[in-house]
Protein backbone atom coordinates (compact mmCIF):
# COMPACT_ATOMS: atom_id res chain seq x y z
CA UNK A 1 0.00 0.00 0.00
CA UNK A 2 1.46 3.39 -0.71
CA UNK A 3 -0.17 6.76 0.89
CA UNK A 4 0.34 9.86 1.11
CA UNK A 5 2.46 11.67 3.78
CA UNK A 6 0.71 11.43 7.45
CA UNK A 7 -1.72 8.53 6.12
CA UNK A 8 -1.83 5.23 7.92
CA UNK A 9 0.63 2.15 6.90
CA UNK A 10 -0.92 -0.79 9.33
CA UNK A 11 -4.09 -1.82 7.82
CA UNK A 12 -3.78 -4.23 5.03
CA UNK A 13 -5.54 -3.14 2.00
CA UNK A 14 -5.37 -4.82 -1.65
CA UNK A 15 -4.84 -1.85 -3.82
CA UNK A 16 -2.70 1.44 -3.48
CA UNK A 17 -4.39 4.29 -1.58
CA UNK A 18 -3.59 7.98 -1.19
CA UNK A 19 -4.80 10.23 1.48
CA UNK A 20 -5.02 14.26 0.95
CA UNK A 21 -6.26 16.72 2.92
CA UNK A 22 -8.39 19.65 1.20
CA UNK A 23 -8.69 22.71 3.19
CA UNK A 24 -10.52 25.01 0.65
CA UNK A 25 -14.12 24.83 -0.24
CA UNK A 26 -13.46 26.01 -3.74
CA UNK A 27 -10.71 23.09 -4.42
CA UNK A 28 -13.51 21.09 -3.23
CA UNK A 29 -15.95 22.09 -5.77
CA UNK A 30 -13.41 20.35 -8.38
CA UNK A 31 -14.06 17.43 -7.22
CA UNK A 32 -17.83 17.03 -7.94
CA UNK A 33 -17.00 14.99 -11.00
CA UNK A 34 -15.41 12.24 -9.81
CA UNK A 35 -17.39 12.70 -6.25
CA UNK A 36 -20.74 12.51 -7.94
CA UNK A 37 -19.13 9.15 -9.92
CA UNK A 38 -18.40 7.65 -6.49
CA UNK A 39 -21.70 8.77 -5.21
CA UNK A 40 -24.02 6.93 -7.96
CA UNK A 41 -21.18 3.86 -7.80
CA UNK A 42 -21.50 2.61 -4.00
CA UNK A 43 -24.71 0.86 -3.13
CA UNK A 44 -25.37 2.19 0.30
CA UNK A 45 -24.73 5.81 -0.59
CA UNK A 46 -26.88 8.97 0.14
CA UNK A 47 -27.98 12.32 -0.18
CA UNK A 48 -26.29 13.93 2.17
CA UNK A 49 -23.21 12.87 0.60
CA UNK A 50 -23.28 14.71 -2.46
CA UNK A 51 -20.81 17.13 -3.35
CA UNK A 52 -23.68 19.52 -3.60
CA UNK A 53 -25.04 18.93 -0.05
CA UNK A 54 -21.70 19.18 1.10
CA UNK A 55 -19.81 22.38 -0.05
CA UNK A 56 -23.32 24.06 0.35
CA UNK A 57 -23.25 22.81 3.77
CA UNK A 58 -19.63 24.57 3.73
CA UNK A 59 -20.39 27.81 2.94
CA UNK A 60 -22.94 28.89 5.31
CA UNK A 61 -22.04 26.97 8.56
CA UNK A 62 -17.96 26.76 7.84
CA UNK A 63 -17.65 30.55 6.36
CA UNK A 64 -14.84 31.52 8.00
CA UNK A 65 -13.28 28.43 9.50
CA UNK A 66 -11.11 26.03 8.58
CA UNK A 67 -12.51 22.49 6.73
CA UNK A 68 -10.56 19.00 6.91
CA UNK A 69 -11.58 17.11 3.79
CA UNK A 70 -10.27 13.69 3.42
CA UNK A 71 -10.33 11.98 0.32
CA UNK A 72 -8.55 8.71 -0.34
CA UNK A 73 -7.55 7.99 -4.07
CA UNK A 74 -6.36 4.68 -5.55
CA UNK A 75 -4.45 4.68 -8.71
CA UNK A 76 -6.03 8.37 -9.20
CA UNK A 77 -9.61 7.34 -8.73
CA UNK A 78 -11.60 9.08 -6.13
CA UNK A 79 -12.39 6.24 -3.61
CA UNK A 80 -13.48 7.97 -0.37
CA UNK A 81 -14.48 11.79 0.78
CA UNK A 82 -14.93 12.25 4.51
CA UNK A 83 -15.86 16.22 5.07
CA UNK A 84 -15.45 17.90 8.62
CA UNK A 85 -16.12 21.11 9.71
CA UNK A 86 -13.06 22.67 12.46
CA UNK A 87 -13.26 24.68 15.34
CA UNK A 88 -10.64 25.29 17.56
CA UNK A 89 -10.08 25.37 21.31
CA UNK A 90 -7.64 27.70 23.17
CA UNK A 91 -6.13 30.63 20.82
CA UNK A 92 -2.57 30.65 19.18
CA UNK A 93 0.08 27.72 18.99
CA UNK A 94 -1.71 26.15 22.08
CA UNK A 95 -5.27 26.08 20.20
CA UNK A 96 -6.08 22.24 19.62
CA UNK A 97 -8.55 21.10 16.67
CA UNK A 98 -12.61 19.83 17.05
CA UNK A 99 -13.93 17.90 14.15
CA UNK A 100 -17.59 17.76 13.74
CA UNK A 101 -18.75 16.22 10.35
CA UNK A 102 -20.11 18.36 7.83
CA UNK A 103 -23.96 17.67 8.42
CA UNK A 104 -27.13 19.35 9.40
CA UNK A 105 -29.08 17.98 12.24
CA UNK A 106 -28.91 15.11 14.27
CA UNK A 107 -31.52 13.09 11.84
CA UNK A 108 -29.23 13.92 8.50
CA UNK A 109 -26.64 10.81 8.23
CA UNK A 110 -23.00 11.52 8.52
CA UNK A 111 -20.82 8.93 6.94
CA UNK A 112 -18.48 9.37 5.06
CA UNK A 113 -18.52 8.27 1.64
CA UNK A 114 -16.26 4.99 1.02
CA UNK A 115 -16.37 2.56 -1.44
CA UNK A 116 -17.61 -0.21 -0.52
CA UNK A 117 -15.66 -2.02 -2.71
CA UNK A 118 -12.38 -1.78 -1.31
CA UNK A 119 -11.63 -2.98 2.26
CA UNK A 120 -10.14 -1.35 4.45
CA UNK A 121 -11.22 2.36 3.81
CA UNK A 122 -12.63 2.62 6.72
CA UNK A 123 -9.68 1.69 8.92
CA UNK A 124 -7.73 4.20 6.74
CA UNK A 125 -9.74 7.10 7.33
CA UNK A 126 -9.69 6.24 11.32
CA UNK A 127 -6.07 5.80 11.20
CA UNK A 128 -6.04 9.19 9.86
CA UNK A 129 -8.37 10.34 12.47
CA UNK A 130 -6.34 8.82 15.14
CA UNK A 131 -3.35 10.98 13.88
CA UNK A 132 -4.89 14.36 13.88
CA UNK A 133 -6.03 13.28 17.61
CA UNK A 134 -2.67 12.60 18.80
CA UNK A 135 -2.47 16.64 19.88
CA UNK A 136 -3.73 17.30 23.68
CA UNK A 137 -7.12 17.92 23.80
CA UNK A 138 -8.36 17.28 20.21
CA UNK A 139 -11.55 15.19 19.45
CA UNK A 140 -13.90 14.48 16.79
CA UNK A 141 -17.35 14.06 16.89
CA UNK A 142 -18.80 12.06 14.12
CA UNK A 143 -22.68 12.88 13.72
CA UNK A 144 -25.37 10.57 12.29
CA UNK A 145 -23.22 7.25 11.47
CA UNK A 146 -25.47 4.90 10.11
CA UNK A 147 -26.03 1.27 11.91
CA UNK A 148 -25.67 -0.25 8.31
CA UNK A 149 -22.51 1.95 7.68
CA UNK A 150 -19.04 0.88 7.26
CA UNK A 151 -17.73 3.13 9.61
CA UNK A 152 -19.42 2.08 12.97
CA UNK A 153 -18.42 -1.44 12.94
CA UNK A 154 -14.98 -0.34 12.10
CA UNK A 155 -14.62 2.33 14.93
CA UNK A 156 -16.13 0.11 17.70
CA UNK A 157 -13.51 -2.50 17.06
CA UNK A 158 -10.46 0.00 17.27
CA UNK A 159 -8.27 -0.69 20.19
CA UNK A 160 -6.41 2.50 19.84
CA UNK A 161 -9.61 5.33 19.91
CA UNK A 162 -12.64 5.61 22.39
CA UNK A 163 -15.92 6.43 20.86
CA UNK A 164 -18.71 7.44 23.31
CA UNK A 165 -22.40 7.81 22.08
CA UNK A 166 -23.41 11.37 22.83
CA UNK A 167 -27.16 10.18 22.40
CA UNK A 168 -29.44 7.11 22.10
CA UNK A 169 -29.60 5.36 18.55
CA UNK A 170 -31.69 7.26 16.11
CA UNK A 171 -34.47 4.87 14.31
CA UNK A 172 -35.60 5.69 11.33
CA UNK A 173 -38.71 3.60 8.92
CA UNK A 174 -37.63 2.45 5.99
CA UNK A 175 -39.65 0.86 3.15
CA UNK A 176 -37.42 -1.72 1.64
CA UNK A 177 -39.04 -2.34 -1.85
CA UNK A 178 -36.37 -5.68 -2.55
CA UNK A 179 -37.97 -7.22 0.43
CA UNK A 180 -41.17 -7.59 -0.87
CA UNK A 181 -42.13 -10.48 -3.33
CA UNK A 182 -44.01 -7.85 -4.94
CA UNK A 183 -43.35 -4.19 -4.12
CA UNK A 184 -46.18 -2.51 -6.34
CA UNK A 185 -48.80 -5.13 -4.59
CA UNK A 186 -47.22 -5.18 -1.49
CA UNK A 187 -47.29 -1.10 -1.29
CA UNK A 188 -51.28 -1.03 -2.73
CA UNK A 189 -52.03 -3.78 0.32
CA UNK A 190 -50.94 -1.68 2.80
CA UNK A 191 -52.99 1.42 1.07
CA UNK A 192 -56.19 -1.15 1.67
CA UNK A 193 -55.16 -1.32 5.18
CA UNK A 194 -54.71 2.20 5.60
CA UNK A 195 -58.20 3.22 3.33
CA UNK A 196 -56.42 5.15 1.04
CA UNK A 197 -58.71 4.43 -1.83
CA UNK A 198 -62.13 5.73 0.38
CA UNK A 199 -59.69 8.58 1.25
CA UNK A 200 -58.83 9.43 -2.59
CA UNK A 201 -62.67 9.06 -3.43
CA UNK A 202 -63.66 11.51 -0.62
CA UNK A 203 -60.92 14.39 -1.78
CA UNK A 204 -61.76 14.03 -5.70
CA UNK A 205 -65.55 14.00 -4.61
CA UNK A 206 -64.84 17.65 -2.89
CA UNK A 207 -62.05 19.41 -5.02
CA UNK A 208 -60.78 18.90 -8.28
CA UNK A 209 -57.35 17.38 -7.84
CA UNK A 210 -53.87 17.31 -9.32
CA UNK A 211 -52.20 14.29 -8.07
CA UNK A 212 -48.61 13.58 -7.96
CA UNK A 213 -47.07 16.74 -9.74
CA UNK A 214 -43.14 17.88 -9.92
CA UNK A 215 -43.30 21.43 -8.62
CA UNK A 216 -40.94 24.93 -9.55
CA UNK A 217 -37.74 24.50 -6.95
CA UNK A 218 -38.77 27.50 -5.79
CA UNK A 219 -42.63 26.85 -5.77
CA UNK A 220 -42.09 24.12 -3.75
CA UNK A 221 -40.06 25.58 -1.43
CA UNK A 222 -42.37 28.97 -0.99
CA UNK A 223 -45.38 25.93 -0.47
CA UNK A 224 -43.01 23.75 2.49
CA UNK A 225 -42.00 27.10 4.21
CA UNK A 226 -46.00 28.18 4.03
CA UNK A 227 -47.34 24.73 5.57
CA UNK A 228 -44.92 24.27 7.91
CA UNK A 229 -44.89 27.75 9.34
CA UNK A 230 -48.48 27.58 9.77
CA UNK A 231 -48.47 23.89 10.94
CA UNK A 232 -45.86 24.14 13.66
CA UNK A 233 -46.78 27.61 14.52
CA UNK A 234 -45.80 27.33 17.81
CA UNK A 235 -41.54 27.09 16.81
CA UNK A 236 -41.63 22.81 17.09
CA UNK A 237 -41.52 20.54 14.11
CA UNK A 238 -38.96 21.15 11.27
CA UNK A 239 -35.87 23.64 11.58
CA UNK A 240 -35.71 23.81 7.78
CA UNK A 241 -37.20 27.39 8.09
CA UNK A 242 -36.77 28.37 11.65
CA UNK A 243 -34.19 30.63 11.35
CA UNK A 244 -33.26 33.10 8.44
CA UNK A 245 -30.10 31.31 8.27
CA UNK A 246 -31.40 27.68 7.83
CA UNK A 247 -34.14 28.81 5.75
CA UNK A 248 -31.41 30.29 3.31
CA UNK A 249 -29.42 27.09 3.62
CA UNK A 250 -32.49 24.99 2.93
CA UNK A 251 -33.08 26.99 -0.28
CA UNK A 252 -29.50 26.80 -1.41
CA UNK A 253 -28.88 23.43 -1.02
CA UNK A 254 -32.19 22.07 -2.32
CA UNK A 255 -31.52 24.42 -5.11
CA UNK A 256 -28.03 22.65 -5.61
CA UNK A 257 -29.44 19.27 -5.12
CA UNK A 258 -31.96 19.72 -7.27
CA UNK A 259 -28.85 20.89 -10.40
CA UNK A 260 -27.47 17.74 -10.24
CA UNK A 261 -30.75 16.03 -10.34
CA UNK A 262 -30.69 14.86 -6.74
CA UNK A 263 -33.74 16.80 -5.67
CA UNK A 264 -37.54 16.89 -6.49
CA UNK A 265 -40.69 18.87 -4.85
CA UNK A 266 -43.35 16.74 -5.57
CA UNK A 267 -47.41 17.57 -4.77
CA UNK A 268 -50.82 16.95 -4.41
CA UNK A 269 -53.49 19.83 -5.10
CA UNK A 270 -56.71 20.61 -4.32
CA UNK A 271 -58.58 23.34 -6.28
CA UNK A 272 -55.29 24.50 -7.50
CA UNK A 273 -53.59 24.40 -3.68
CA UNK A 274 -51.09 22.42 -2.08
CA UNK A 275 -52.31 20.08 0.59
CA UNK A 276 -49.02 17.73 0.34
CA UNK A 277 -45.61 18.80 -0.35
CA UNK A 278 -42.44 16.61 0.36
CA UNK A 279 -38.77 16.77 -0.51
CA UNK A 280 -37.24 13.92 -2.56
CA UNK A 281 -33.90 13.28 -2.30
CA UNK A 282 -32.28 10.09 -4.54
CA UNK A 283 -28.93 8.59 -5.34
CA UNK A 284 -29.58 5.74 -8.03
CA UNK A 285 -32.56 3.47 -6.46
CA UNK A 286 -32.40 5.18 -3.16
CA UNK A 287 -35.26 7.62 -2.30
CA UNK A 288 -34.69 9.87 0.89
CA UNK A 289 -38.35 11.57 2.14
CA UNK A 290 -36.15 14.88 3.31
CA UNK A 291 -39.21 16.59 4.32
CA UNK A 292 -42.81 16.59 4.22
CA UNK A 293 -45.88 19.11 4.95
CA UNK A 294 -49.69 18.82 4.70
CA UNK A 295 -52.36 21.40 5.03
CA UNK A 296 -54.23 21.04 8.16
CA UNK A 297 -56.92 22.24 6.84
CA UNK A 298 -57.32 18.98 4.61
CA UNK A 299 -56.14 16.97 7.43
CA UNK A 300 -59.29 14.80 7.44
CA UNK A 301 -58.81 13.89 3.50
CA UNK A 302 -55.77 12.23 4.55
CA UNK A 303 -53.83 14.04 2.37
CA UNK A 304 -50.57 12.43 4.55
CA UNK A 305 -51.31 8.66 3.05
CA UNK A 306 -52.67 9.53 0.05
CA UNK A 307 -49.37 11.03 -0.91
CA UNK A 308 -47.16 8.65 0.61
CA UNK A 309 -49.08 5.71 -1.18
CA UNK A 310 -48.78 7.11 -4.64
CA UNK A 311 -45.25 8.14 -3.86
CA UNK A 312 -44.27 4.35 -2.73
CA UNK A 313 -46.25 2.59 -5.75
CA UNK A 314 -44.62 5.04 -7.92
CA UNK A 315 -40.81 3.90 -6.52
CA UNK A 316 -42.02 0.55 -6.44
CA UNK A 317 -42.79 0.28 -10.10
CA UNK A 318 -39.68 1.45 -11.21
CA UNK A 319 -38.08 -0.76 -9.48
CA UNK A 320 -36.33 1.12 -6.56
CA UNK A 321 -35.10 -0.16 -3.99
CA UNK A 322 -35.74 1.58 -0.98
CA UNK A 323 -37.47 4.86 0.47
CA UNK A 324 -35.90 6.18 3.77
CA UNK A 325 -38.34 8.02 5.47
CA UNK A 326 -35.90 9.39 8.23
CA UNK A 327 -36.55 9.23 11.72
CA UNK A 328 -39.06 11.10 14.17
CA UNK A 329 -41.96 10.44 16.36
CA UNK A 330 -44.61 9.71 14.42
CA UNK A 331 -46.51 6.75 13.90
CA UNK A 332 -47.45 6.67 10.09
CA UNK A 333 -44.15 6.35 9.08
CA UNK A 334 -43.54 2.76 10.82
CA UNK A 335 -47.26 1.63 9.39
CA UNK A 336 -46.11 2.05 6.09
CA UNK A 337 -42.35 0.60 6.46
CA UNK A 338 -40.77 -2.92 6.65
CA UNK A 339 -37.67 -2.15 7.79
CA UNK A 340 -35.50 0.08 10.11
CA UNK A 341 -32.11 1.28 9.84
CA UNK A 342 -30.61 3.73 13.53
CA UNK A 343 -28.12 6.56 13.42
CA UNK A 344 -25.91 7.98 15.87
CA UNK A 345 -23.53 10.66 17.53
CA UNK A 346 -19.86 9.41 19.28
CA UNK A 347 -17.41 11.34 20.14
CA UNK A 348 -13.99 10.18 19.90
CA UNK A 349 -10.81 10.59 21.33
CA UNK A 350 -7.55 8.90 21.54
CA UNK A 351 -7.47 5.41 23.61
CA UNK A 352 -4.51 7.13 25.58
CA UNK A 353 -4.16 8.48 28.92
CA UNK A 354 -4.66 11.95 27.80
CA UNK A 355 -7.74 11.00 25.41
CA UNK A 356 -9.53 9.33 28.83
CA UNK A 357 -8.59 12.52 31.24
CA UNK A 358 -10.43 14.52 28.82
CA UNK A 359 -13.58 12.17 28.99
CA UNK A 360 -13.33 12.19 32.75
CA UNK A 361 -13.26 15.81 32.94
CA UNK A 362 -16.07 15.94 30.38
CA UNK A 363 -18.46 13.56 32.64
CA UNK A 364 -17.97 15.97 35.67
CA UNK A 365 -18.41 18.85 34.13
CA UNK A 366 -22.02 17.21 32.61
CA UNK A 367 -22.96 16.02 36.11
CA UNK A 368 -22.29 19.26 37.45
CA UNK A 369 -24.62 20.96 35.26
CA UNK A 370 -27.59 18.08 36.10
CA UNK A 371 -26.77 19.15 39.77
CA UNK A 372 -27.59 23.03 38.66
Amino acid sequence: MSVASGAPTGVDVDVDVEIEVITDVDRLDRLRTPWNRLLDRSRNSNPYQAPAYITTWFRHYSAGRPIHVVTLRSDGELVGVAPFDVTRVGFGPVAVPRLKSAVSGRVDYGDPLLADWIPGLPDLLLDHLGDVLARPGAAAYLRGLRSDGTLLPALLARDDLVAVPLADPLPAAVVRFDLMDDPVAGVRKIAQKRDVPRSMRRLGEKFEVTEMIDLDIADGLDALEDLIGRRWADGEGPKAFATDGDAAFTRAVVRAMAFDGRARIKAIKADGRPVWVALLLRVGDRVIGDMLAIDDDFRKFGPGNIGIFQTLEQFAEQGDREKDMLSGDFGYKHRWSNAERTSQPFLVVRNDTLGRAQLSFRDRARRIRERG
